[in-house]
């Protein structure tokens, strides 16, 4: 099952689910944006312990393709 790409500006991946798991590929020129994007708000403002463990993962994993 292939959702269509969101219509938003950024996005030139698909996402899928393969064997019970959602799969998110996008080009590798699009991966430094993502890590910004996931890098931790500057704000005051009270955070997810939850969400962010998650975004410190991911951008990790996306850190070690070396792109």
């Amino acid at each position: 099952m292939t959702a269509p790409a969101p219509s938003e500006e950024g996005f030139g991946g698909t996402v899928t689910v393969e064997r019970g798991m959602a799969v998110i590929r996008l080009p590798l020129s699009e991966v430094h944006g993502l890590r910004v994007v996931l890098a931790d708000c500057p704000c005051r403002a009270t955070k997810s312990t939850g969400t962010t463990t998650i975004r410190r993962a991911l951008d990790r994993a996306l850190a070690r393709l070396g792109v």
